[in-house]
């Protein structure tokens, strides 16, 4: 591959992959079966991006193993009602192309493992996306480092990975803890909880005590992107559920911990004060699946939405895959959800297509509501710097129905 005699576009992936293997000093390659590729968006792609996995499409690279890409730019049934430029559009679709030509499944999801993308234990593999990798590393314990656009498409079109870093058991110990002392059953308390971890963990390895039954894919999925939000953490144990932390001290490797922090009812409020940062009332947006949901979190969303209406004025968007979109929609849950008002959206979320750049405004869209802390972070402070409400999915489906914030009692 790296002499050529696969073609260009394989020869520079390998190139990219050997270059971060000297940085990082691998001693070796190895073979992958799974990968998820970061930038399904223009928007954080760039057309120079954009441009570049063109030619690596138009240059014979081809998928060697199964792989994904992230969310997208453009939802195909309602982007023109989101008033999505048309620009955006069209190089989305090339982009599309690109992909579809290399043999990436766009699947357009930021939850991989709900649409097949699902390695076994101790997989070596390469993930992008903040919240897939300490979900690939911790929730299903196979082998991922934190990677971006260049170096997740140059995995899926070779096949290997450097091994360094998270790929080698001596860098997969924990090495701190977060003693958990209040129960967390609803994703919101999952989501809130996760970005606790991520404050204080920044891009360390928690160890999580004091949970000890009642967790789901879905807490987990909500916990880690919260954690990638206000931090970059690359793996996470819950000791006695995560499958390499039987006990503590597996979890840390017969180590100390550098810290212990402590998760109880006064940390919990200051999380969701410090994301809950609208003012006033009236709420013009309201953001449900960052990440993507499941199918399980659609049932809950349609039940919360049956025979009622969202208020005319508030732009309600429930985010999901192409695959969990066509169970949805066999099982009645799309009619359900769209006949109260809200969008089924589908391939995308407003942190990949231009909220702030060209649509809050034109939409009067002056304030958002979620129980995401990731959605949260980032529409207070990157994708249109809107205030938020943040609560949990009870309060935000109220707030669509009545266009008001109901803060919840202490």
């Amino acid at each position: 591959m790296l002499n050529g005699e696969f073609g260009p576009a394989t020869q520079k992936a390998m190139r990219i992959l050997t270059s971060i293997g000297d940085i990082y000093g691998a001693e070796r390659m190895a073979r992958t079966e799974h990968v998820h590729v970061a930038s399904g968006t223009v928007i954080s792609t760039g057309t120079g991006g954009a441009q570049f996995i063109e030619w690596m499409a138009e240059n014979g690279g081809r998928a060697r193993c199964y792989a994904t890409v992230n969310p997208s730019a453009i939802d195909s049934t309602h982007w023109k009602r989101l008033g999505i430029p048309r620009e955006y559009y069209d190089w989305q679709l090339r982009l599309n192309r690109a992909y579809e030509t290399m043999g990436i499944i766009t699947a357009y999801s930021c939850t991989p493992y709900l649409v097949g993308n699902v390695p076994h234990f101790g997989e070596l593999m390469c993930s992008a996306e903040s919240s897939a990798i300490p979900m690939y590393n911790g929730y299903f314990g196979a082998r991922t480092n934190r990677q971006g656009n260049p170096s997740s498409l140059s995995s899926a079109l070779t096949g290997r990975v450097p091994v360094y870093g998270l790929l080698l058991d001596e860098n997969r110990f924990g090495n701190m803890v977060i003693d958990v002392r209040i129960p967390c059953r609803s994703d919101h308390d999952w989501a809130t909880l996760g970005y606790f971890i991520g404050k204080h963990a920044v891009s360390r390895i928690p160890v999580l005590v004091g949970i000890e039954d009642g967790v789901s894919l879905d807490h987990c999925k909500m916990m880690c992107a919260g954690m990638n939000s206000s931090g970059a953490v690359p793996h996470f144990h819950i000791v006695g559920i995560t499958p390499e932390a039987p006990t503590l001290d597996a979890a840390l490797g017969g180590k100390k911990p550098l810290e212990t922090c402590v998760y109880d009812k006064a940390a919990r409020r200051e999380m969701e004060r410090h994301l809950c940062n609208a003012s006033g009332e009236a709420v013009d947006m309201v953001v449900l699946g960052c990440p993507h949901v499941s199918v399980y979190q659609l049932q809950q969303i349609a039940g919360l939405l049956e025979g009622r209406r969202v208020k005319e004025g508030v732009l309600m968007e429930v985010l999901t895959s192409d695959a969990i979109k066509a169970v949805a929609d066999r099982q009645g849950l799309t009619k359900t959800i769209e006949e109260s008002g809200a969008l089924l959206l589908s391939r995308t979320c407003p942190t990949c297509y231009p909220l702030g750049e060209c649509m809050a405004a034109s939409m009067g869209i002056r304030s958002m509501a979620t129980d995401s802390s990731k959605m949260a972070h980032y529409a207070a402070a990157d994708s249109g710097r809107i205030p938020v409400y943040y609560g949990t999915t009870e309060q935000v489906i109220d707030a669509a129905v009545s266009g008001i914030w109901t803060a919840a009692e202490e």
